[in-house]
């Protein structure tokens, strides 16, 4: 027969276990956890996006067609750049919260996870959204400890509040895609001027208005300007410009038939259609420069002298010429 001190263990035992019983059956389970990822997409099947940013209290439209991405601008599609596209469908997929840090609307303004305030990212297959999610305020965590020698020290790390829009939490993860993303369509747009390898060019014309022209040609290794010898260097550095540049500043509903010629320079590769770049003068101060790479898109060639760099004179190649 059990002794009364053999009783009441049990009988406390009893209660614990009851207790548990009705905290594990009534509390929400997933309060205790943390989602393995913020959205889940197939990124293959989406042909849609839709980015909503407060900056600008507009909407970007990118659709894919024919395997390549074009964004909205205006009341046209133009060409976008389909690494930028297919680098944000990535970084969304991937992202994982790290931790949950509101489970209420009474704080989405806090975290700026709101429709007004976030940067509202919707994945669609046709109609069917696929993916719908709100980035919010980005945060920049500073290590607690730093090493006193300059070349040891961590970075600060990049950090942003995120919440599935169907979702009441806010969680953190990781901040770089939304630093990285843009908020008009010109960021999400081709800005291909030249992508050249330089080995593989033989010959540069120039033509200017006012029948100035001559022509920089490879031969045996070495660049001449209309047969002549000119300055190695200068001409390598020249060369090298093609290998990689893009615009920066797009002149949208440009017609190149109602402004004039100022100069065109056609590159010719090896075993290649030559690339054909023209320049057009607005007025005494603008330019705008055109590459056959990218036959819809017109630039302004004063942002990173775009047109000093490639529209050059004769004597920039002739020795002792600047």
């Amino acid at each position: 027969m059990l002794n009364k001190s053999s009783s009441k263990v049990l009988w406390i035992v009893l209660i614990v276990l009851v207790a548990l019983f009705f905290i594990l059956r009534y509390t929400d389970r997933s309060e205790r956890t943390i989602r393995k990822e913020l959205v889940s997409v197939d990124t293959a099947q989406i042909d849609n996006i839709t980015i909503k940013s407060p900056k600008n209290n507009g909407t970007i439209q990118i659709r894919k067609k024919n395997d390549n991405w074009q964004v909205k601008e205006g009341d046209r599609y133009y060409n976008a750049d389909n690494r930028k596209v297919r680098g944000i469908l990535s970084q969304i997929s991937e992202l994982k919260p790290q931790s949950v840090v509101a489970k209420s609307s009474r704080q989405w303004d806090k975290y700026q996870v709101t429709d007004s305030l976030g940067t509202r990212i919707q994945f669609k297959k046709g109609e069917e959204t696929k993916a719908d999610l709100i980035l919010g305020r980005i945060n920049f965590k500073v290590p607690k400890t730093q090493s006193q020698n300059p070349y040891m020290r961590q970075q600060q790390e990049i950090l942003m509040y995120a919440r599935p829009y169907h979702d009441k939490s806010v969680y953190v993860t990781d901040g770089m895609v939304k630093l990285g993303l843009g908020n008009k369509p010109d960021d999400f747009r081709e800005k291909l001027l030249c992508r050249l390898k330089p080995d593989q060019i033989n010959a540069v014309t120039f033509v200017y208005t006012g029948g100035s022209s001559f022509t920089l040609k490879k031969e045996d290794n070495k660049w001449l300007l209309d047969g002549q010898p000119v300055d190695s260097a200068t001409a390598a550095k020249y060369i090298h410009n093609f290998s990689y540049a893009n615009g920066s500043k797009f002149i949208n509903n440009f017609d190149p038939g109602n402004h004039s010629v100022t100069g065109k320079i056609t590159v010719e590769q090896n075993g290649k259609e030559p690339v054909v770049l023209t320049s057009y003068r607005i007025d005494s101060t603008k330019t705008v420069v055109h590459s056959s790479l990218n036959k819809e898109s017109y630039f302004d060639g004063h942002p990173g002298k775009l047109f000093e760099k490639f529209f050059v004179r004769k004597n920039t190649f002739e020795k002792g010429g600047s």
